[in-house]
């Protein structure tokens, strides 16, 4: 609170606020996920949860009680070659992380990941692409 936040941090927390709105109207089945494209390090998962706390869409303060709210996912898209070699990697930090391990543990032991290969196409070609992803 008071923090000065940049235009971009502030457009982006309209667009989560907007979607704790659907979450509050519709439903969690509005919104599922919030989906990081160019995922690239645990920081870019954290940072969304941050942006999602502030939104009123994630609460981890009972933890340690396992009472955590999470109705919306936190989804790595993992999308060049490096970011896709380096993916097992940055999912095996987070879940080593107490609070990022209780929100998934929040949400069924479920953690959504999604692969892309539009970029990785265009980052390496097509064959270490493929390769990236098997």
């Amino acid at each position: 609170e008071g923090a000065e936040l940049s235009e971009l941090a502030r457009k982006e927390l309209d667009v989560v606020g907007a979607a704790a709105r659907a979450v509050t109207v519709f439903g969690a089945q509005a919104v599922p996920n919030y989906i990081i494209s160019m995922c690239e390090s645990v920081s870019d998962l954290l940072e969304a949860a941050i942006l999602l706390k502030e939104a009123g869409l994630l609460d981890v303060s009972g933890a340690a009680h396992g009472e955590v709210y999470a109705p919306v996912g936190i989804v790595p898209l993992f999308e060049t070659i490096e970011d896709l070699q380096q993916g097992s990697s940055i999912l095996e930090a987070a879940l080593a992380l107490p609070v990022y391990r209780s929100i998934v543990t929040a949400r069924g032991q479920h953690q959504e990941v999604m692969l892309g290969y539009s970029d990785s196409n265009k980052d390496g070609g097509y064959l270490a692409a493929n390769w990236a992803l098997y």
